[in-house]
């Protein structure tokens, strides 16, 4: 169907307009004396359109909207309107209608046939019945709702009733959609003058009228109206009954009191009086109506006479109540009633909503919140909730216990372990502890992170003697997934742990200590395996005390050690003299320029005169090589101040320096790292990483000759004290912490000078 939507209705009335000035250039409806006598007609379906719903539908009344005109003399006109459906047939809706542009159709009169493909015409005549008819471009189905039927009232005309009588009927509607309500009422003379009894879902086919409270008498009629939501009804009268009850039966109550409050339950004594045997042949019945309601609920039924009943009203709603208590016969014909009003009030037990509760999973903390309320006026704020935790769902255990607990409870359960755990909220009604109120949350899995694991592999025992290259193996693993990194320490025995490498990757599970390096002594290698977690867990594993035999020097001492003492005195003295002389240039430099982040560059002395190709043949190379470690050994040790007077005797006799300050922490050694790297404070990094590959390849202690022992350990800790300046550098965290404290001495200086 189309359902036309467009612009406002004045848009049609310009496309008319438009068409009485076109349409008498054609020539037709003109006179011979060319005047023009058909009036002109529109439908406007822009307009009528928003009638039709989304489904192409209409039902109950559709208002028609036209535009006519006569041209010839401004006469008057009037609108004939019709419909047809899929039959075609076109069918009046109305005739003669004055030409005021709108009419309201209702589809409910006039045998109007629920359908498809509807569609509207107008007819505009003037008074020469001259004519114009316009046809509307919307289709449509009318679908009208339909009035319900009633029939079949189950009184007969005549009958006499006593007690109660049971009224059914029949009713149908059309349209299942609607609701349908049903007042009964009735009257008892024949004036039409009905009384209402009650109004009731209409569906609901049968009403039990209590006569016990109607006078006796005959002429009694009952009257049914059906109505459905459109305001459609039917209407049902019933023929004419007597009511005809016992009056010689009387009843009373003495329990409980009219108007009394009761809770839990409450006992109900009656007492009835019957002549002779008829009393022999009667029976007690009761029932309780809750206010606002129609329908009697069973208490008791086939009670004696005379006795009592303890009526249980704990289930029942807190509110107030009509006892009644009927005298019947063997056909339960009520003979007799008794009413009585008393109120119900019960403790009810008390609410409990979850607002928030702890994720699946959890580490060290979870997170509950409830909403705790008592329906009874009062006594939330006397309510006390608690949390309690089981690990097998039958034995709980009390983990928080508050009064009124509003707000969120924070489960520490850091003390537990690991495992899936049930967490209960209780709520608990001070007035009466047996109202309780229980929450079981979805389950909780306390999760904590794992610590990794590393272990070396055949590392060397207790005491073993180990001379050259040292290889260690190591095996690591996370079982909670995360990323390894190693670090390696050593020490000698009896002092601090000194990093050899840091940060390897979890694919690099060996390193290779050259143990003739090492003065002879015991030592110790540890290795650090850390995770990726943000807590940074890590585990460490440490060789035993393996002895380092440095056969080299032994021997070396052994033959020849007169002459290499005097040559390492020699040595020292050397570097002595040069360190003092490099250290005093360089106060001279510092002094004259007068800042920290100007001193000049060490990068003259590391680079030295001769420039390596990496071959390794060439005693003049060597040589040459040898003499620029020397140097720069000295130039770096100048840098943070002579310390062989602090050193200790080698074994040829000669003074050695102090090299474990160069393995130190961070002290006043790492504030030289720019000067050790021949770097300015403003160097990038890709400036750092470059100025250390240089100096690492040329004075690596694997390029100093092998016949010098001394020099070997001093390429040795120039190759730590580059590494260190690198590592301090490259890292932002360090790398800032020395920027301050040289900006910090720079201050001091210039304070002082």
């Amino acid at each position: 169907m189309n359902n036309v939507k467009g612009p406002e209705w004045p848009v049609s009335i310009m496309v008319m307009m438009l068409f009485i000035l076109i349409y008498p250039l054609s020539g037709e409806g003109l006179a011979d004396d060319g005047t023009y006598h058909d009036p002109v007609v529109v439908l406007l379906d822009e307009k009528m359109a928003d009638q039709i719903d989304e489904n192409g539908t209409i039902g109950g009344s559709f208002d028609i909207y036209w535009f006519a005109d006569d041209l010839q003399d401004g006469s008057d006109i009037w609108i004939e309107l019709n419909y047809r459906n899929d039959d075609l047939v076109w069918r009046a809706i109305a005739k003669d209608q004055p030409n005021d542009g709108h009419y309201r159709w209702n589809t409910t009169v006039g045998d109007v046939p629920d359908g498809n493909g509807y569609s509207l015409k107008a007819t505009a005549y003037d008074q020469d019945q001259n004519y114009q008819e316009a046809y509307s471009e919307l289709l449509f189905s009318v679908e009208n709702p339909d009035s319900p039927t009633l029939s079949s009232i189950s009184i007969h005309e005549g009958v006499t009733v006593s007690g109660v009588l049971n009224i059914t009927w029949t009713c149908f509607d059309p349209d299942p959609q609607d609701n349908l309500n049903c007042e009964i009422s009735i009257c008892s003379n024949f004036l039409d003058e009905f009384s209402p009894l009650c109004v009731q879902d209409g569906y609901k086919d049968h009403y039990l009228l209590d006569t016990i409270d109607l006078t006796n008498a005959e002429g009694y009629r009952v009257r049914l109206v059906v109505t459905d939501g459109t305001g459609l009804s039917a209407e049902l009268i019933s023929g004419a009954f007597a009511i005809r009850n016992a009056e010689d039966i009387s009843c009373s109550l003495s329990s409980p009191q009219g108007g009394e409050v009761v809770e839990r339950s409450v006992p109900i004594i009656w007492d009835c009086d019957a002549q002779g045997e008829v009393g022999e042949k009667l029976r007690v019945n009761i029932h309780s109506l809750q206010e606002g309601k129609s329908q009697w609920e069973i208490v008791m039924e086939a009670l004696p006479l005379s006795g009592s009943y303890q009526w249980n009203v704990l289930d029942l709603d807190d509110g107030e109540y009509r006892l009644r208590v009927d005298v019947c016969d063997e056909e339960d014909t009520v003979l007799n009633r008794t009413y009585l009003d008393l109120i119900i009030f019960n403790p009810d037990p008390p609410e409990l909503t979850p607002l928030f509760w702890a994720s699946e999973t959890v580490t060290f903390t979870a997170y509950y919140s409830v909403k705790a309320v008592d329906p009874d006026a009062g006594e939330t704020a006397l309510l006390r909730v608690s949390y309690l935790l089981s690990s097998d769902g039958v034995n709980w255990e009390l983990i928080s216990s508050k009064l009124n607990a509003t707000g969120t409870f924070i489960f520490d359960c850091s003390e537990y372990l690991e495992g899936r755990y049930l967490v209960k909220a209780r709520v608990i009604d001070p007035t009466v502890t047996y109202l309780v109120t229980e929450l079981i949350f979805e389950p909780l899995i306390i999760e904590r992170p794992d610590s990794p694991t590393v272990e070396f592999i055949a590392p060397p025992a207790d005491d073993t003697p180990v001379s050259g290259d040292l290889r260690l193996d190591w095996m690591g693993n996370d079982r909670d997934g995360d990323d390894l990194t190693y670090s390696l320490f050593i020490r000698r025995a009896g002092e601090g742990w000194i990093e050899i490498e840091g940060d390897l990757l979890p694919s690099c599970t060996n390193y290779t200590i050259d143990t003739s390096l090492l003065s002879p002594g015991n030592y110790e290698v540890m290795v650090v395996a850390e995770d990726s977690s943000p807590h940074h867990l890590s585990q460490t594993d440490t060789t035993g005390a393996f002895y380092v035999v440095n056969d080299v020097v032994a021997k070396e001492g052994s033959e020849s050690s007169s002459l290499w003492g005097a040559l390492l005195i020699v040595a020292a003295l050397i570097s002595a003299l040069i360190g003092v002389m490099i250290s005093y240039i360089l106060i001279r430099r510092d002094r004259s320029v007068g800042s920290m982040d100007k001193l000049p560059s060490n990068e003259q002395h590391l680079e030295g005169p001769a420039q390596d190709d990496g071959s390794e043949g060439g005693g003049v190379e060597k040589g040459r090589r040898d003499e620029e470690v020397r140097k720069m050994y000295d130039d770096i040790v100048g840098l943070f101040g002579r310390r062989g007077e602090n050193g200790s005797e080698s074994e040829d006799g000669t003074r050695v320096d102090d090299l474990e300050l160069l393995f130190c922490g961070f002290d006043d050694n790492d504030l030289q790292s720019y000067r050790v790297l021949g770097l300015e404070m403003n160097a990038r990094p890709e400036e750092i990483e470059e100025a250390y590959r240089r100096l690492i390849k040329r004075f690596h202690p694997d390029k100093v000759s092998d016949d010098t022992p001394t020099l070997k350990r001093r390429s040795m800790a120039l190759a730590a004290r580059l590494n260190r300046a690198k590592d301090i550098l490259t890292k932002p965290e360090s790398r800032a912490m020395l920027d301050s404290k040289i900006r910090e001495m720079e201050s001091e200086f210039f304070r002082k000078y």
